[in-house]
């Protein structure tokens, strides 16, 4: 989302992603609660505008960039658990790169 600035150049308007919709008294959506430049930021529906692009990032992704703007510390669970998934990938890729190179010289 971008947040509305006071600047007519959209260019340097803040970009933001949404995490929550604050609602009114009446189930109205009034506003939305989002996280710019690692900080939480509320905003009312009339100063922000929605992008027309998609976002690839995960729940899991948007509660890490979430509980970083909340100043909350990291479990060091889920670092490692990426970690690992890295070289799990690696070892993967390792292998693969093998098997076609025996493959290759098996053709020659």
């Amino acid at each position: 989302m971008l947040v509305v600035g006071d600047s007519k150049n959209r260019r340097r308007w803040n970009h933001g992603l949404v995490c929550e919709l604050l609602m009114g008294k009446d189930d109205v959506i009034r506003g939305v609660r989002m996280v710019v430049r690692n900080k939480i930021w509320e905003r009312p529906i009339q100063l922000i505008c929605p992008l027309e692009i998609k976002s690839k990032m995960t729940m899991e992704e948007l509660n890490k960039r979430i509980r970083v703007a909340n100043n909350e510390d990291i479990p060091a669970e889920s670092e490692q658990k990426d970690e690992k998934v890295i070289r799990k990938a690696r070892e993967t890729a390792k292998r693969k790169i093998r098997e076609s190179a025996e493959d290759s010289e098996h053709y020659l």
